[in-house]
């Protein structure tokens, strides 16, 4: 009879969760390719040149359309021509051009979407896109800063990691931390040795809004009070995504910051079960 510890037996249960809740990017084997290139897609590609290149702007629901086809598209083995000029497409749309009004982003949203189904590629693209500041550093863009986070945490390698643990440790913004932090849960096959640094990351991170959001109210202290806030709808936002994440890595189950800071602290030195993956990558 095998026998487990309730660590090992949770993290099994959370495995079979896992595997069907969570779907990542995936890399085609070479003998899944296509021989042959797809015409369609070229043409629905020139397409969507012509709608969303209209000077006037007057053609984004048409390019939104053929943006979704064809990110649709990107998600089934595609000859590698196909997945360049796709590749190529999806980030033309992101990085050239006027820029659209931040109510007015949903091409851009669908190309992201295009990107992360290339997997590894794409992702790629998705980081040199968010390290070029396309968006402006302003409240009404921050959904499409986030929208970026979300799509290349679809994809969990060694690249995005640190990209994603980077968001988590600097970012200011809500929707941003909720996506970054929230990808790291997809992370349940790395190695004991990165699961352990993302999991003191993630409980310090949310322990540190909680206990910020704990404090009594100062009423001379306007930034203090503004901080406090600020750490409350940090803590009203991330805490069950970011636990659940917490859960993923683990296979253990906290439902504070502080409660899994104390896990960490009482389990860091003991070796982890492995969990299995909840998905490949390219």
């Amino acid at each position: 009879m095998i026998r487990c510890t309730p660590l090992q037996a949770r993290a099994v249960a959370l495995c079979l969760v896992w595997l069907v809740a969570t779907a990542a990017a995936q890399d085609p084997p070479a003998d899944r390719r296509p021989a042959e290139r797809d015409p369609d897609l070229a043409q629905k590609v020139e397409q969507l040149e012509d709608a969303f290149g209209d000077r006037r702007m007057e053609r984004d629901a048409e390019a939104t359309g053929l943006l979704r086809y064809l990110a649709q598209a990107a998600g089934r083995p595609l000859h590698e021509d196909d997945e360049k000029l796709l590749l190529d497409t999806f980030d033309k749309v992101l990085t050239r051009g006027r820029l659209r009004e931040p109510d007015a982003r949903a091409p851009y949203e669908a190309a992201a979407d295009g990107l992360a189904a290339l997997g590894s590629p794409g992702a790629s693209r998705l980081i040199r896109v968010h390290e070029r500041k396309r968006f402006p550093r302003k409240p009404d863009w921050e959904p499409m800063r986030a929208k970026l986070v979300e799509c290349i945490g679809r994809v969990p390698n060694d690249e995005t990691r640190p990209f994603l643990t980077e968001q988590v440790q600097r970012s200011g913004e809500h929707s941003v931390l909720l996506a970054a932090g929230s990808a790291l849960g997809r992370f349940r096959d790395a190695d004991q040795r990165v699961r352990k640094e993302l999991v003191e990351l993630l409980a310090n991170r949310l322990a540190g809004f909680e206990n910020v959001a704990s404090q009594s109210a100062v009423d001379d202290k306007a930034q203090l009070n503004l901080d406090r806030e600020n750490a409350e709808r940090a803590v009203e936002i991330l805490r069950r995504p970011w636990c659940e994440a917490l859960s993923a890595l683990t296979g253990a189950s906290h439902a504070t910051g502080n409660d899994w800071a104390k896990w960490y602290r009482e389990h860091k030195r003991e070796p982890w079960p492995d969990l299995g993956p909840a998905g490949g990558s390219r």
